[in-house]
């Protein structure tokens, strides 16, 4: 099936298009938080522009995908342009659209770009980061400069968590494990009912909040409107059993906690944070164990998906989505000039690659 038709509304949506969004979200095989429309409506708290753009693909009458997007300005070079991109923030997970798992990629974007040139105007470039597509997409609707990788567990095969976790990281585990053990009772908490979830996410927000993230001022505490968002979207999501949140305590002291969303067959963990003060102690490394025993024991999941690729992931011998960045222009003056420039820029990075892998 294709997407013959698009519509894009602009800034507010109707009842009827919600519900339906959100309907075609929950009979989703494949689903990320990014894609909701949970994260589209509270996205004002994120993002500075106030200009958002809901496109809607259809069959004939069926609602077949939606791309949440936004509108903003910028400059470069002394050239001012406007481009819509997906709704983009660091605390978003890897994209995909609603729908998207019974389209063909390269069906989807070929169908969205010539509906974006007829119906919207003012715009110079689109771009929408961090996608993951599962099958093969046309190297000229992508950027060849974009690097990024969402690292995950592969949970299919029916392994247990020992035969996922690596032997010698496993067993340092198990020592850190016996050594807290000793101090109380370790166990952990999945809190994912909408009564439970404030009090759970505020423990995680505290306890971030408690690291180096709030001497950062990084932390979710550190900002309002990121707490807000977060309440919001995890309050919301607990009505589909889409929201987790794990809480690792030693008795009632908590030790090490995660956000994470589940959708369909796959387990995200949106952020993970630990008690510093024992972190001789692995209390993230037990915590991060913990949740693959719980993983693997639900036999409805797949894969368990750490969002990006940190260097501690590399510990855990994980498999890698490669995430893509769909890319193209409008056919005005400045969309040209910009394709130019990009491309330009593009193949002299490409070039610095080569040069660089030839001399290692």
């Amino acid at each position: 099936m294709i997407v013959t038709k698009w519509i894009f509304v602009k800034d507010h949506l109707t009842k009827e298009q919600s519900d339906e969004w959100e309907k075609l979200q929950l009979s989703c095989k494949e689903s990320s938080a990014s894609g909701s429309l949970s994260f589209a409506k509270h996205a004002h708290l994120l993002v500075t522009t106030n200009q958002f753009i809901y496109a809607f693909g259809y069959n004939n009458e069926k609602l077949l995908t939606v791309l949440p997007l936004m509108r903003n300005n910028k400059s470069a070079l002394g050239l001012s342009y406007q481009y819509i991109q997906t709704i983009n923030h660091d605390h978003l997970d890897c994209f995909i659209a609603p729908g998207q798992d019974k389209l063909k990629a390269d069906d989807l974007i070929s169908s969205l770009i010539k509906a974006c040139r007829t119906q919207l105007d003012g715009w110079h470039l689109f771009i929408a980061r961090r996608w993951l597509f599962q099958d093969s997409i046309n190297q000229k609707y992508i950027s060849p400069i974009y690097k990024r990788h969402a690292a995950y567990l592969d949970l299919n095969n029916d392994q247990k968590h020992h035969q996922l976790i690596p032997k010698k990281l496993l067993k340092n585990i198990n020592r850190f494990e016996k050594r807290l053990s000793s101090e109380g009772q370790l166990n952990l908490q999945i809190s994912e009912k909408k009564d439970d979830l404030p009090e759970a996410l505020n423990m995680f927000i505290e306890l971030e909040q408690s690291g180096w993230k709030g001497q950062k001022g990084s932390a979710i505490g550190c900002q309002k409107k990121l707490s807000i968002f977060y309440k919001n979207c995890w309050s919301e999501f607990s009505n589909s059993q889409r929201a987790k949140i794990f809480l690792l305590k030693i008795d009632e002291q908590l030790i090490a906690a995660s956000i994470g969303y589940q959708a369909s067959n796959r387990l995200y963990l949106h952020k993970i944070t630990y008690d510093e003060s024992l972190s001789n102690n692995g209390p993230g490394s037990i915590l991060i164990k913990r949740v693959i025993e719980y993983a693997c024991d639900d036999k409805t999941l797949s894969s368990l998906c750490f969002n990006t690729n940190p260097p501690w992931v590399a510990r855990w011998h994980p498999e890698f989505y490669h995430l893509k960045a769909v890319l193209f222009f409008n056919t005005n003056l400045k969309g040209l000039l910009l394709k130019a420039f990009f491309y330009i820029n593009s193949n002299l990075k490409l070039l610095k690659r080569h040069l660089k892998s030839s001399k290692s």
